[in-house]
C-alpha cells in the first residue's frame, strides 16, 4: 500500500465547530470487544477519512453511530443532542445518514425512480437539490436505466446519491470505492468535494489510501478497535507506526 500526502492546503489551522461527538464508546459482542473506549469528533463542513485493518472496528463503529448497533458504554452527541439510544430512522430524520457495504438498490426500479423513493422520505429535498445530485453524480444518462442493468461500479454511485438526495447534515459513506475502477474513484473523489462545498459532511471509510488521504481534511486510524492515530493526512502519512499496521495487515 502506498500512503501519498495531500496539498498542505487542506490543513487549516482554524478550530471548527463540532458537529458529531462520539465519547468513551465501546461495544462488546459475547465477551469480544469490538470497539474499546473510541473517542471521535467530526468537525462541520470537513470530510473525516476513518481507517484501519480489516477487524479494526470500523464498520462497527459506523453501525453505533448510525443506531444499528447499541454500544455497551459511552455517548454519541449529534448537533448537541444525545442520540446515543435513538433509533436508526430518527437519526436519519434529523440528518445522520449513512450507505453500506452491500447495496440497497431496488434492482427492479429505473435509476430515477430509485432517487425519488429516497427524496420522498426526506422533508429537506426539493427538485433543485433532486437535480443538482443529479449533475453531481453525472446521472442524467442513467435516469431510466433500471439499477439491475448497471454496472457496479454505477450502482454503486447510485446508492450513493441516493442517500445523498435526502440532503443529509452528516453522510457517513462505508467502502464506496469498493469495486470501482481508478477512474470511477477520481470520478468518486471530485464528487465528494462537491458535496462538502455544499455543506454536507462527510465520514470516509474506505481502504483506498489515495482516495481516502487525497479528500480527507482528518484522518483516524482504528486498529482492534481503538483509536491508534489521529490527525491531517500528512501526518498520518508520516506516522511510521501507521505503515507498519498496513504492511503487517497486507502480508
Amino acid at each position: 500500500m502506498t500512503l501519498t500526502p495531500v496539498p498542505s492546503a487542506k490543513e487549516s489551522t482554524v478550530t471548527p465547530e463540532v458537529l458529531l461527538r462520539v465519547a468513551g464508546l465501546s461495544m462488546n459482542f459475547g465477551g469480544v470487544q469490538a470497539l474499546k473506549s473510541v473517542d471521535l469528533v467530526i468537525a462541520k463542513g470537513s470530510l473525516h477519512g476513518i481507517i484501519g485493518p480489516n477487524g479494526a472496528g470500523k464498520s462497527t463503529l459506523i453501525d453505533a453511530i448510525t443506531g444499528f448497533e447499541r454500544p455497551s458504554e459511552g455517548t454519541i452527541v449529534f448537533m448537541d443532542s444525545d442520540v446515543s439510544h435513538m433509533a436508526p430512522h430518527i437519526r436519519a430524520r434529523q440528518g445522520l445518514t449513512r450507505t453500506f457495504q452491500n447495496l440497497e438498490l431496488y434492482l427492479e426500479l429505473t435509476v430515477n425512480e430509485n432517487l425519488v423513493v429516497a427524496a420522498h422520505a426526506s422533508k429537506r429535498c426539493n427538485s433543485d437539490w433532486f437535480e443538482h445530485v443529479v449533475t453531481t453524480f453525472h446521472l442524467g444518462g442513467e435516469l431510466s436505466t433500471k439499477a439491475r442493468d448497471l454496472s457496479h461500479g454505477r450502482r454503486r454511485i447510485v446508492s450513493l446519491a441516493r442517500a445523498l438526495v435526502t440532503r443529509p447534515v452528516l453522510l457517513i459513506l462505508d467502502e464506496p470505492a469498493a469495486g470501482l475502477d481508478t477512474h470511477e474513484t477520481k470520478s468518486l473523489g471530485l464528487s465528494l468535494r462537491q458535496v462538502v462545498r455544499d455543506g454536507i459532511t462527510v465520514v470516509l471509510v474506505d481502504h483506498d489510501m489515495s482516495l481516502v488521504m487525497g479528500e480527507s481534511h482528518m484522518v483516524t486510524v482504528l486498529e482492534e478497535g481503538s483509536v491508534f492515530a489521529e490527525g491531517t493526512p500528512s501526518q498520518i502519512v508520516a506516522n511510521e507506526d501507521v505503515r507498519r499496521i498496513y504492511l503487517g495487515g497486507e502480508h
